[in-house]
């Protein structure tokens, strides 16, 4: 567990953007919307670099982060289509660190 502050960055909205183009694209259903959201590790890769440093300093590598963020799919899903805001959707995260 991490046990630093760590602040939440700006909502992505390109990113979330291309996500939603990318589940339209590749049509409906669980599996193609996880795939959608991850391909390129879009949503990893921001909150990594607002939060790399200080996340390395306890100890966790961008292998692990990644690990950890696979729990968070159904959440990041639910940010993604509007369902919860990306601030909650960040605190679901630190909370998982």
């Amino acid at each position: 567990m991490v046990n630093i502050e760590l602040t939440i960055p700006p909502e992505p909205i390109e990113t979330k953007a291309q996500i939603l183009t990318n589940m339209k694209r590749l049509g409906s259903g669980a599996n193609w919307d996880a795939l959608a959201l991850w391909y390129g590790n879009p949503v990893p890769t921001y909150l990594w670099q607002s939060w790399g440093i200080a996340l390395k300093k306890q100890g966790l590598t961008w292998q692990n982060f990644l690990k950890k963020m696979k729990y968070r799919t159904e959440d990041a899903l639910h940010w993604a289509k509007g369902n919860i805001s990306w601030e909650d959707f960040a605190k679901k995260v630190i909370e998982s660190l």
